[in-house]
């Protein structure tokens, strides 16, 4: 089977511990382990000309309105009307991308 274990705090080191872990047998079984990425950001489309970085910003920082909160950069690409929202927590930019935003 496969297990997914999240970890809340930094692990020093993790590179070694995941190559000493690869060398342990758990019941008889070899145990493997990699890194898993999370995306911290959402990417937003469509944009009205009058949208910008700090509208983004206070929308997207705002739970009540966008499901967002701790947001840490905005990057605005005017040519395509596009933006890239960056938050503190990959948890935030999941539960904004379960929301409607129009």
């Amino acid at each position: 089977g496969t297990v997914m274990v999240e970890c809340p705090d930094v692990i020093s080191d993790i590179d070694g511990k995941l190559k000493a872990l690869h060398r342990t047998k758990l019941f008889g079984s070899k145990v493997t382990a990699e890194k898993v990425l999370v995306c911290d950001c959402v990417e937003v489309h469509n944009l009205p000309p009058h949208a910008n970085s700090q509208s983004l910003f206070t929308y997207f920082n705002k739970q009540r309105r966008s499901g967002g909160g701790g947001v840490a950069v905005v990057k605005v690409d005017e040519e395509r009307r596009a933006a890239l929202v960056s938050f503190q927590n990959y948890k935030v930019a999941e539960r904004v991308l379960e929301r409607r935003h129009v």
